[in-house]
């Protein structure tokens, strides 16, 4: 039985989490993609984050550093909870990323890595999608990255 919000929700079976997870190196992700963005002590949204692999990754910068993860599937955050257990400065929990909950300024980066194509957002005439729903919880108000997957 799927759970109410995620009836085929395909990062729900576990074979499409781990053909992603096998493609990337989380800390040459990080290093590419979030390092410059990264300031002292951050607190980091991945949204849509899975397993949690490249949250990991991303707080391990610094040691100062906090992540939350987001996922719709209650299967993919009890993964990631249970995969992280040792590192108390990330927490995992379940949401949908166009209805997120966090109070405004709450973070000071966000991202999304292989989400967008899940999900119905308008998309501009220069290609772009508007992600502005981010724009909320991110204290600097800018999206290091957001990767369609191929």
């Amino acid at each position: 039985m799927t759970p109410a919000g995620t009836a085929g929700y395909i990062m729900e079976d576990p074979r499409e989490g781990s053909r992603l997870e096998q493609k990337i190196d989380p800390q040459a992700w990080v290093r590419t993609y979030l390092a410059p963005h990264l300031i002292p002590g951050a607190h980091i949204l991945d949204v849509g984050s899975g397993p949690g692999t490249l949250l990991r990754a991303a707080v391990s910068v610094d040691r100062r550093s906090r992540g939350t993860g987001v996922d719709l599937g209650p299967a993919r955050v009890r993964e990631a909870q249970i995969r992280h257990a040792d590192m108390a400065r990330l927490q995992f929990r379940r949401g949908n990323v166009q209805q997120l909950e966090f109070e405004s300024g709450t973070f000071d980066l966000v991202y999304t890595r292989m989400l967008l194509q899940y999900v119905d957002y308008p998309i501009h005439s220069d290609g772009h999608y508007d992600a502005g729903l981010y724009r909320r919880e991110n204290k600097n108000y800018s999206l290091a990255n957001i990767e369609k997957a191929q």
